[in-house]
């Protein structure tokens, strides 16, 4: 499992660091997406979806 506490709230992304903080999640001005902190603690940096990437698989598997 990841450790986060040793390490800055980055974007999963483009590893910035120029963020919007909504407790829970957060958005990178950068990339323009959003991201689940939780996701961080759970998988592995390149591993984490932005909770748009999600709502787009969660679409396409409704349409099936």
């Amino acid at each position: 499992m990841p450790e986060t506490s040793s390490r800055p709230l980055r974007c999963p992304r483009c590893k910035g660091n120029d963020l919007m903080d909504y407790g829970e999640s957060f958005d990178c001005k950068t990339c323009r997406l959003e991201f689940e902190k939780e996701d961080l603690l759970l998988y592995d940096e390149d591993d984490v979806l932005s909770v748009e990437e999600k709502s787009k698989i969660i679409k396409g598997l409704k349409k099936q």
